[in-house]
C-alpha cells in the first residue's frame, strides 16, 4: 500500500512559499503607486557599465513590472510544491523552493522600489544613480529573511519514499514473444510550464510595448521553450527483447537500456521535487537518472555499472515482472 500523500502547500509553507511574498511585493506596488506624481515621465531601468543610464520605460510601467513578476513567481513556486505532495514530511528541497519564493520577491522588491524612490524630483531620469546600493543591499536583506523563513520551516527530513519491490519474474517460455508499452503524458507540469511561458511572454509583451516595438522579439523566446518543455512533457515507453526503450513525443530525446545492461527492475515510489529537484528528464541521487512525469509509482531499472534508470508510469509493476522474466529467461539461456 502506498502512504497517504498530503498537500504539502500548507501552514508554514504555504506561508512561506506564497503568502509572505505576494503581501511584500504588493507592499512595493503600493509606495511606488504613492510615488509615481513625483518621478519623471519616463524612469530609468537599465545601466551601462559606466553606471550611466541608458534604458528607460514609462514611469507607470515600473510598478506594473513589480506586480507581475513578484506575484507570478511565488504563484508558480508555489504551485511546483502542489505538484509535489509529500508523505506528511518536508524535504530540504521543498524548503529550498519554498524559501527562493520568498527570496525572490523580498529582493525584487527592494530593488525596483529603492530604483524608483531614487528618481523622485528628478526632472530627467538620466540623472539616476546606479544601482550597486540597491542591488547588494537587497541581496543582503532578501537572503537574512529567507534564512530566517528556513528556521521556522518544518525540519527537513529524508525523502519519504517507500521500500522498492521487486516483482516476480514473469514466465517466459523460449522463443515467447512478449512486449510491454505506456503513454504517460505529464499534465501538471505542462500546465505549469505553460503557466511560466505566460508569465513570460506577458513580461515580453509588456517591454516591447514601453520600447516602441523595439523588442517584439523577446515574445519568441518563451514560445520556444514552451515548444522545447513539450516535447519532455509526453514519453513513450517500450519493452521487448532489445530492453527498454523510452522517447519523447517526437521521437527525440530517446533514452535505450539494452536488456544485457539491466541486473534487476523494481517498482518505487516517487516524489518529484525530492527525489529529482523537478520534472522533465533530470539526475537524481545515488546515480539515478529519471524521466519524471508525476508523484508515484515508477519503473526503476538498476543497471549492471550501478547507475539506475527510473520513469513514473502506470502498472509498473507488470513492466518490472516483464524485464525480471526476461532477465530470467536470457541468464538460463546462456
Amino acid at each position: 500500500m502506498s502512504a497517504r500523500r498530503l498537500p504539502l502547500l500548507t501552514g508554514r509553507m504555504l506561508l512561506v512559499a506564497a503568502v509572505v511574498p505576494v503581501l511584500v511585493t504588493l507592499s512595493g506596488v503600493a509606495i511606488m503607486l504613492a510615488w509615481l506624481p513625483d518621478v519623471p515621465a519616463s524612469v530609468a531601468v537599465h545601466w551601462g557599465s559606466d553606471a550611466t543610464p541608458d534604458g528607460f520605460v514609462p514611469a507607470w510601467a515600473a510598478p506594473v513590472l513589480l506586480a507581475v513578476v513578484g506575484i507570478a513567481v511565488p504563484l508558480t513556486l508555489a504551485g511546483a510544491l502542489t505538484l509535489s505532495p509529500a508523505a506528511g514530511r518536508v524535504t530540504a528541497r521543498h524548503k529550498f523552493v519554498a524559501v527562493t519564493s520568498l527570496w525572490a520577491a523580498v529582493f525584487l522588491t527592494i530593488v525596483l522600489t529603492w530604483i524608483f524612490g531614487a528618481q523622485r524630483g528628478m526632472a530627467d531620469a538620466a540623472q539616476a544613480p546606479g544601482p550597486l546600493w540597491p542591488l547588494l543591499a537587497g541581496f543582503a536583506i532578501a537572503f537574512v529573511i529567507a534564512a530566517a523563513a528556513w528556521s521556522i520551516l518544518p525540519p527537513a527530513a529524508e525523502a519519504p519514499s517507500e521500500a522498492a519491490r521487486t516483482p516476480n519474474a514473469l514466465p517466459l517460455a523460449a522463443g515467447e514473444r512478449a512486449i510491454w508499452t505506456r503513454r504517460g503524458t505529464a499534465s501538471g507540469y505542462l500546465v505549469l510550464s505553460a503557466a511560466v511561458v505566460l508569465l513570460l511572454v506577458g513580461m515580453a509583451i509588456t517591454v516591447g510595448a514601453v520600447t516602441d516595438g523595439r523588442l517584439w522579439g523577446l515574445a519568441l523566446l518563451p514560445l520556444v521553450l514552451f515548444a522545447l518543455f513539450a516535447t519532455t512533457a509526453a514519453w513513450h515507453v517500450r519493452i521487448d527483447s532489445r530492453g527498454v526503450v523510452a522517447r519523447g513525443i517526437l521521437g527525440l530525446p530517446r533514452f535505450h537500456i539494452p536488456l544485457s545492461d539491466i541486473r534487476t527492475a523494481t517498482v518505487v515510489s516517487v516524489e518529484p521535487l525530492a527525489d529529482f529537484g523537478g520534472w522533465g528528464f533530470r539526475w537524481g541521487s545515488g546515480r539515478r537518472f529519471g524521466i519524471v512525469l508525476r508523484a508515484g509509482e515508477a519503473l526503476e531499472l538498476e543497471r549492471l555499472d550501478g547507475r539506475s534508470f527510473v520513469i513514473t508510469t502506470d502498472d509498473a509493476e507488470r513492466a518490472a515482472a516483464l524485464v525480471n522474466g526476461m532477465r530470467a529467461r536470457a541468464t538460463l539461456g546462456s
